[in-house]
């Protein structure tokens, strides 16, 4: 049976594997001599053995081939051009806003604000500072989902709308590709554990949104795109209990076009689950 690294490499371009190659014998000068002799055998290897080859490859490559499952290197390791990000100093500044809110002052600095911080995420993200962009972007939905006040939710729903796209490409970026350490052979960019904080976070924001907007959204998309085939497990039992906890809680005579609403959208999003 594959493993999820197999998976990869298999749907990766041929650049990607020569950069692969030469970053882990750069790393590892001891897998050089192996890599050698690897080549010569398949070089050496008769033309119909080379034929099949290559043509069970291509066969594979054609039924698995993904263009957003990408291999990625060491670019995910250089020195960022940003400082650390201090998340006390930002939680500070969210602070102020619900302050100016409640002061009924003008409501612009705190949207020129908010939409400076989602910049910088993208900045960080762009100059490959992949981790410090998700603690900004997780700073900002976590503030999303404690709906600590009503007009402060409204704008940080406006700017979400407007990042939702870039925070897409960076997660599904990060979650699909994998680096070369010093301690470990191959390793992904998100741990197993910081993925799955991000699954759970997105699920949570996909129900306040289906709750407030009553629209269709793309965060379903993200999550199936987000996730490795060890993560559909943790998928399909937070749908099923939020299924059932709203069905225990439907007992009631009243109609409840938000909770039916819920309900149809976790119904359809369970049904397009792959099984693991």
């Amino acid at each position: 049976m594959e493993t999820e690294i197999e998976r990869r490499l298999q749907r990766s371009s041929k650049k990607q594997l020569v950069f692969l190659i030469q970053e882990l014998t750069a790393q590892h000068p001891e897998l050089s001599a192996e890599i050698d002799s690897t080549l010569e055998r398949l070089a050496s290897a008769t033309e119909d053995e080379y034929s099949k080859l290559s043509d069970d490859a291509d066969e594979q490559q054609e039924n698995e081939w993904d263009t957003s499952e990408e291999l990625a290197t060491m670019d995910f390791v250089r020195v960022p051009e940003f400082p650390p990000v201090d998340l006390v100093a930002y939680r500070e500044r969210f602070e102020g806003y619900l302050l100016r809110i409640k002061q009924k002052k003008s409501l612009q600095p705190i949207c020129d604000d908010l939409f400076a911080i989602l910049k910088e995420a993208q900045q960080r993200a762009d100059r490959e500072d992949y981790y410090n962009a998700l603690d900004l972007y997780a700073l900002v939905l976590d503030e999303r989902l404690a709906e600590r006040n009503a007009t402060l939710t409204s704008i940080l729903d406006k700017a979400i709308n407007e990042i939702m796209p870039m925070l897409q490409a960076v997660l599904i970026n990060v979650c699909s590709c994998i680096i070369v350490t010093s301690s470990s052979f191959l390793t992904p960019v998100l741990t197993p554990e910081m993925r799955k904080n991000w699954l759970e976070r997105l699920f949570a924001f996909w129900l306040k949104r289906l709750d407030r907007y009553h629209v269709e959204e793309d965060v379903p998309e993200i999550l199936m795109e987000m996730a490795w085939e060890n993560d559909l497990g943790l998928l399909r039992t937070i749908v099923q209990e939020e299924l059932q906890r709203l069905r225990q809680n439907g007992t009631s005579n009243i109609v409840n076009f938000t909770r039916q609403y819920r309900t149809r959208a976790l119904e359809k999003f369970l049904k397009e689950l792959p099984l693991a």
